[in-house]
């Protein structure tokens, strides 16, 4: 049993080629002459089979004496080449590790590549030389693996107690019982059941197309029947919408044709009740805890660039810095200079604190705060930034970044309405620019920001120092 390869790819939801993110091989028992061939193949073919393996699905493709295991977890892919003789079982246990160790060292960075990755990646070769051995990469296989040898040591310990103690007693006992006793610790195994079933009829896969499935970004569980309510109003149905109940705060609706189930999917962001409502594709062939309900994605709005900073490549890096950028908006021309604001699409975790912007970093001028603005945008915490709640439910005592060691920020760090669209400035109270003491320009604060908002800290005399006030912005994203 031999491992040859590994390897970890991001799959593109458009069906273009996959882009390698982590590649360890090992072409040793190959000739000398081969070996370039064989990592070219390696290459190619873990890059062609990774692109046809659709989102949440496995496959094993078989090539002479070798196989190719894959399996697709949301985009990020994990591939194996190994010999016919590796067990398949402990072949997707072990994509699957490489998987989580993925993702727990790199997270979501992977969404944003769009090149190979030629870095290497020291656990991807730890892998590949610990799980040459499959018990290794599956537990239930070192446990039947146990088993068996405590069973061998079990019988010859039986026949030698037989033999030196007991033989004169047990030679006159009949010999079915002694047959019996021993050969009770043959049945002990550790089999995994696993059963193939049919797929369902094209009428049931129909009614899934008509299906959504939707989470309400919630701290705390929502009333359903409120939830019903609120939704067959939201939304406007002419048919109206089915809606049951999954787990808490989470629902499958169901629709009467396919234009009110667009609408409902693409016309979001939706607010239920003061909470976001994330709405996915529910694919036929997906169980629900494999449907990401974590990210959701809404239009956003970034305020105070210069003109000579408004290009689209600028606005995919400026978009990376909340989530993964779908689309830019921008007229026929190609120009972004036709308003004072850049406008784009992205995706983002929903349980994550919002991003308020960044800091434009110039030469020869001041450094200027850059203001994010959302669209459509549901009831969130002033203080921590989050969805899930509102700021009399938030845990912390003060808001985020409104307080440093006792100075007092004066905006680009806080949270308030004036990250919604809605707000034409960048914070609320009179427009203008206020410049403190270090260079960098911010918007001022409102004197007084009403019942409903976050109270922010006020201080005429005193200002953030802008290293300190960037430093912390940098640790809050």
């Amino acid at each position: 049993m031999k491992i040859t390869a590994l390897l970890v790819l991001k799959c593109n939801p458009d069906g273009s080629d996959a882009i390698i993110l982590a590649n360890a091989c090992d072409v040793s028992h190959f000739g000398y002459f081969q070996r370039s061939n064989v990592k070219q193949f390696i290459v190619f073919g873990g890059r062609t089979i990774a692109t046809r393996t659709p989102p949440g699905q496995r496959q094993s493709v078989q090539h002479e004496e070798y196989k190719v295991h894959s399996y697709n977890r949301n985009g990020l892919c994990a591939l194996g080449f190994m010999d016919d003789h590796y067990p398949v079982r402990s072949a997707f246990s072990l994509l699957n590790q490489v998987l989580d160790e993925y993702q727990k060292n790199f997270g979501e960075s992977w969404k944003t590549a769009r090149a190979d990755n030629n870095q290497p990646w020291p656990y991807l070769d730890e892998a590949l030389t610990k799980f040459q051995d499959p018990a290794e990469a599956d537990k239930l296989l070192k446990i039947q693996r146990e088993l068996d040898e405590t069973k061998i040591i079990l019988h010859k310990t039986i026949d030698s107690v037989l033999a030196r103690v007991l033989f004169p007693v047990m030679a006159s006992a009949p010999s079915d019982e002694i047959s019996q006793i021993i050969s009770q610790t043959a049945l002990l195994s550790c089999e995994e059941i696993s059963l193939e079933l049919d797929p369902v009829s094209e009428l049931g896969v129909n009614a899934t197309n008509l299906s959504l499935v939707g989470k309400i970004v919630a701290d705390k569980v929502v009333n359903v029947m409120a939830i019903k309510a609120v939704i067959n109003r939201a939304w406007g149905m002419k048919h109206g919408v089915s809606i049951s109940n999954l787990a808490p705060n989470t629902f499958r609706f169901g629709f009467y044709n396919s234009q009110d189930r667009s609408r409902a999917l693409n016309t979001g962001p939706w607010s239920i009740s003061g909470y976001h409502l994330v709405v996915k594709e529910w694919l036929p062939h997906l169980v629900l805890d494999e449907i990401d309900l974590t990210v959701s994605s809404f239009w956003v709005q970034a305020h105070g660039l210069p003109p000579d900073r408004m290009s689209i490549d600028n606005v995919y890096k400026i978009g990376a810095l909340i989530g993964k950028v779908l689309m830019v908006d921008k007229p026929a021309s190609g120009s972004l200079l036709w308003r004072k604001f850049v406008r784009f699409k992205v995706e983002f975790n929903v349980w994550d604190p919002l991003k308020t912007g960044f800091v434009l970093k110039r030469i020869a001028r001041p450094d200027v705060w850059i203001q994010f603005k959302y669209e459509r945008l549901s009831d969130f915490c002033y203080r921590c930034g989050r969805l899930s709640h509102v700021s009399k439910a938030c845990i912390l005592v003060s808001p985020v970044g409104c307080e440093l060691d006792g100075s007092v920020c004066q905006g680009p760090l806080a949270f308030g309405p004036w990250l919604r669209a809605e707000y034409s400035d960048c914070l609320t109270g009179p427009p203008g620019m206020v410049k403190d003491h270090a260079g960098i320009s911010s918007p001022n604060l409102p004197t007084s920001m009403g019942s409903s908002s976050a109270r922010v800290l006020q201080s005429p005399t005193r200002s953030v120092d802008f290293q300190q006030a960037y430093d912390f912005t940098r640790r809050c994203r």
